[in-house]
């Protein structure tokens, strides 16, 4: 799995993802936890509405949970994050995730970001959805990875593209007007990327 991570995303039901519209946020969860569990469903699941990396979380307000924990028998092997608006702070909180003080995270060995936009921008004419800046997010991914050793993070952005519609269902507002396009991603680890590419359309 380590080598191969952002390989192994290639085979998430993509397709789902790109006829989903709107907020698309636990659609996307589900998918990962999918992809997770097919790779060795009597060895694998997940614990969704993930738990937090640790106790001063709690106290503090919020902020420490995840969307999932993908575990593999007894030990918590990966943690996942769907994020539509807040994209350095939660790659920031994975690397929170790393040095969790709670002691099943330890094993923690991967963390996966998807991130997605939630809208367009600009008017009349000009109104587009602008492509996330994923080397942005590498940037700042690979801070958190210099810092966790061994640990990797694959990034991954969902891109949609400004499909305004007349008539049917998405119509009724533009917040389901955005089409999603493709899937790209990144893999860090020791502060250097591994890999990129595109997940979604294959090639």
């Amino acid at each position: 799995m380590r080598d191969d991570l952002l390989a192994s995303l290639e085979s998430v039901r993509w397709d789902t993802a790109l006829r989903t519209f709107g907020n698309s946020h636990a659609t996307l969860v589900g998918l990962l936890v999918d992809w997770w569990i097919s790779g060795s469903p009597l060895d694998r699941y997940a614990l969704e509405g993930g738990p937090s990396f640790g106790y001063r979380s709690r106290s503090t307000g919020g902020g420490g949970q995840c969307d999932a924990i993908l575990v593999e028998g007894e030990l918590s092997r990966g943690v996942v994050e769907v994020e539509g608006t807040r994209y350095h702070d939660t790659i920031d909180k994975i690397g929170k995730f790393f040095a969790a003080e709670y002691s099943d995270l330890a094993t923690l060995e991967f963390g996966v970001l998807l991130a997605y936009p939630t809208g367009p921008q600009g008017r009349g004419q000009g109104r587009t959805i602008t492509a996330l800046p994923l080397d942005e997010f590498v940037r700042r991914g690979q801070r958190v990875t210099k810092e966790y050793v061994g640990r990797q993070l694959a990034i991954l952005v969902l891109d949609k593209e400004w499909e305004p519609q007349q008539s049917g269902p998405r119509a009724r507002t533009e917040y389901y007007q955005g089409r999603p396009a493709q899937v790209r991603g990144s893999l860090l680890q020791d502060g250097k990327e591994l890999a990129r590419r595109v997940l979604m359309p294959r090639r």
